[in-house]
């Protein structure tokens, strides 16, 4: 089984924020694989689905970013599963909008949902959908990712997460190193899914 996770900040002032990319992708994968109704659970809000013949339980963490560990180890915990079967998606400012970059293990790089996953997980060595927000030009990281997408992005928003979906289930159906390959590149919008 694997764990998808998908980190954000609940509630909504904070809907439609870069650093809630991640909500969105885990919504676009219970859509695509028609998950069942979502319950709350370990803090989260929780539903099981399947992603080709994988059995997969979707994680949204309901405590704000910086707690959110908690909620995975919570539920990796009880479902039994090892950090390699735990995939996060997340806002990543280190890259620009539109980037994905595909990891199984790194460090928080500032990001403080993946500061508590490492934290709560006690390792590094967990899968990642990185999803880019980019660096803002002025101003402060933290207001930037607060905010909402700008009006140019947000023509682009739908298919970049649905992107970022089929990253995720590239990596689930076709391992870590067809995901990379497919979606590592300069531009991720001329990948060429496994088949």
């Amino acid at each position: 089984m694997w764990l998808v996770v998908g980190l954000g900040n609940p509630g909504p002032d904070y809907e439609q924020t870069r650093h809630n990319a991640g909500f969105m992708v885990e919504t676009a994968l219970r859509q695509q694989c028609s998950a069942d109704a979502p319950r709350s659970k370990f803090g989260a809000e929780t539903c099981s689905g399947q992603i080709g013949d994988q059995r997969v339980q979707f994680l949204r963490p309901m405590q704000f970013m910086n707690n959110s560990g908690q909620a995975v180890a919570s539920a990796a915990a009880f479902f039994k599963i090892a950090p390699d079967n735990i995939l996060v998606a997340h806002d990543d400012i280190d890259l620009p909008f539109g980037r994905i970059r595909v990891a199984t293990q790194g460090g928080h790089g500032g990001h403080n949902g993946i500061r508590s996953m490492i934290e709560h997980l006690a390792t590094r060595e967990f899968p990642r959908v990185r999803v880019g927000v980019g660096r803002p030009v002025h101003g402060d990281a933290a207001d930037h990712v607060l905010a909402r997408f700008s009006k140019t992005e947000q023509s682009e928003l739908d298919d970049f997460v649905k992107r970022a979906a089929d990253a995720v289930t590239t990596f689930v159906t076709h391992g870590a190193t067809a995901a990379m390959n497919a979606f590592n590149i300069k531009d991720s919008r001329t990948e060429k899914l496994p088949r």
